[in-house]
């Protein structure tokens, strides 16, 4: 656990906005593919109105869509955003010290920018992966719907 606070603490604040960002994908992510596999079993099922309901998917598949795109974007940008951050912090400290240049400072500022780059990737390349997952298994579920 301590290692977690360490590496939060290490990212700066952006990694107190991409924390919950990550949370609130990934639990959209989840709650829609749950959603679309228990609509696919009932339409394996032969459930009528379950093959009726194929419109009634793809609309509430479009509509979680918009925000978990929303959010998958959002990570890399707050990546970025601690990475410029975390630049900053690091010339910031090399010119407040008259130009002395100080390792620390320097690894400091370089680990900020790597920490919240990797983190705003780590949460969005896997979220990309959930949605065209569970797209795959919305366009399977109303193909078979149809016939």
């Amino acid at each position: 656990m301590k290692q977690l606070v360490d590496f939060v603490d290490k990212g700066g604040f952006v990694m107190f906005a991409l924390i919950p960002l990550a949370m609130l994908l990934y639990e959209r992510c989840f709650r829609l593919i749950i959603t679309i596999r228990r609509w696919r079993k009932k339409v394996d099922a032969g459930e009528p109105e379950a093959a009726a309901a194929s419109g009634e998917m793809e609309s509430l598949f479009e509509r979680h869509l918009i925000t978990i795109r929303t959010m998958t974007t959002s990570a890399p940008l707050l990546g970025l955003l601690g990475t410029v951050v975390g630049i900053l912090q690091m010339f910031s400290s090399i010119t407040s010290r008259g130009g002395e240049r100080s390792m620390t400072d320097l690894a400091d500022g370089i680990s900020m920018a790597l920490i919240t780059t990797e983190t705003g990737l780590s949460v969005a390349i896997p979220a990309l992966l959930l949605v065209s997952w569970s797209e795959r298994l919305l366009n399977k579920g109303v193909a078979e719907s149809i016939r």
